[in-house]
């Protein structure tokens, strides 16, 4: 298939099965259901397969091509699932090199679970990718401490072993984040206002911040990103907002509805007649 920008309901291993090339994905951006965390949820299908979903981003993936990975663990009773790690490892199992994990850390966050337990107001995104990324374009956004400071210089030996100095360059108002990325999840800080009576319903969607942060630092403008567990669109929205193309899948018709209105601000004709049916199981 020829790539525009694609919305599909189904089965998410089954669609990529179906309906995508092998190696024709330059980005997969995605938050899988979490376990029993939002099990109440009329916009959430907890269970999936998670071998074929890994098995088909594997094939989709174009080399260097890369996978970031954003899942909670379900917390109780003082322990944690860990399937987050497992998944991970799984990934890495099948061929997957771990490039980082980045912490996606919220500030804001509510108070939830026991009290006696410190809070947990983090997520993993892993940055999984098929060989060697293929892109990394760095954030720079940390204030650099020494900046406004005078050029400074150094004393070393050259290679015939006489002293030599050499003036360092001015140090850069800002130099590249690290691995712990922090937003502001309080309220509707996570998405614009023009969709808060889209999403009133609609548990954790991901920070379009967070979204458009991978998708800048791990795809180039007209590449193609999907999110496998496509929810409120947050993924397709923000790859059409930084002119890139998008796939999107998921099972729920209300999830697809909510989705494309939400990427009608970034797109004026939306792709109505490449739906397919959902998969049977």
């Amino acid at each position: 298939m020829t790539f525009w920008d694609f919305f599909f309901q189904g089965e998410c291993s089954a669609v990529m099965a179906d309906q995508v090339e092998g190696e024709s994905i330059d980005l997969v951006v995605t938050s899988p259901p979490y376990g029993e965390v939002f099990d109440n949820s009329d916009h959430y299908c907890n269970e999936y397969d998670f071998a074929a979903v890994a098995e088909q981003l594997w094939r989709v993936l174009k080399p260097g091509g890369q996978v970031c990975w954003n899942e909670q663990d379900k917390e109780g009773s003082g322990d944690s699932s860990g399937l987050s790690f497992e998944h991970c490892l799984a990934f890495k199992a099948i061929g997957f090199k771990l490039v980082k994990v980045i912490i996606y850390s919220k500030f804001a966050q509510p108070r939830r679970g026991d009290v006696r337990l410190y809070q947990t107001s983090h997520e993993y995104v892993f940055e999984l990718a098929k060989g060697f990324p293929a892109t990394v374009h760095q954030i720079e956004d940390r204030p650099n401490r020494t900046y406004g400071r005078p050029a400074d210089s150094h004393t070393h030996r050259n290679k015939n072993n006489k002293k030599q100095q050499q003036w360092c360059k001015p140090p850069k108002e800002f130099g590249a984040r690290g691995t712990v990325w922090v937003y502001d999840t309080s309220g509707g800080a996570s998405y614009e206002w023009c969709d808060k009576e889209l999403l009133n319903d609609f548990p954790a969607p991901m920070p379009e911040k967070l979204a458009g942060d991978l998708i800048l630092s791990f795809s180039n403008p007209e590449e193609v990103v999907l999110d496998p567990f496509g929810g409120a669109g947050t993924t397709a929205k923000m790859a059409r907002k930084y002119n890139r193309h998008f796939v999107y899948i998921d099972l729920l018709p209300d999830n697809l509805r909510i989705a494309k209105q939400r990427v009608a601000k970034y797109h004026n004709k939306l792709p109505l007649t490449n739906e397919v049916k959902p998969s049977a199981t």
